[in-house]
């Protein structure tokens, strides 16, 4: 006698199994999308093979994860990807690039995106500055307005 509460169970399975393959077809899919987007981004990394686009596509990832982490370094990207700290820098090279440029680009990204789209409210600079990888606020403020054009207390002011 087959129980009907294992043939529910059964069913719940099945879907849940179905639910689990459609995903991980999206994850290929979005990581397609990343190579593609990569490509577009970074003309030059046509150039460059498969494996090298999908590892500065990982370290890429990882950085934008700990991009608030003030220790962020060279030594623990390659640590926590792989590849050594002069392969990966050899990889930026071909961008005419280096890592740690790619970081500190990114965390002023960051936290530029973060002041233009007022989400800083009641923060300090400090704080915004810390959330993007910085922790000398001295060299912050050099960097953001050699890189934007405007001192960070005349962004904060204009809020």
């Amino acid at each position: 006698m087959v129980c009907p509460l294992a043939a529910t169970h059964q069913s719940a399975l099945d879907s849940l199994c179905e639910t689990l393959l459609d995903l991980l077809d999206l994850l290929d899919l979005l990581d397609l999308l990343d190579l593609l987007a990569l490509a577009e981004i970074r003309p030059n990394a046509i150039q460059s093979s498969r494996s090298q686009a999908v590892t500065l596509l990982e370290i890429r990832r990882h950085v934008e994860r700990r991009l608030a982490d003030p220790a962020l370094n060279a030594s623990g990207i390659a640590q926590a990807v792989g590849p050594s700290p002069h392969y990966i820098n050899a990889l930026f090279e071909q961008e005419q690039q280096s890592l740690m440029r790619y970081v500190l680009q990114r965390g002023l990204e960051r936290c530029h995106q973060a002041i233009a789209q007022r989400q800083t409210a009641g923060l300090t600079i400090s704080r915004i500055a810390f959330r993007g990888s910085f922790n000398d606020l001295a060299h912050f403020s050099r960097v953001f307005k050699k890189q934007y054009g405007v001192s960070l207390s005349a962004l904060k002011l204009a809020e």
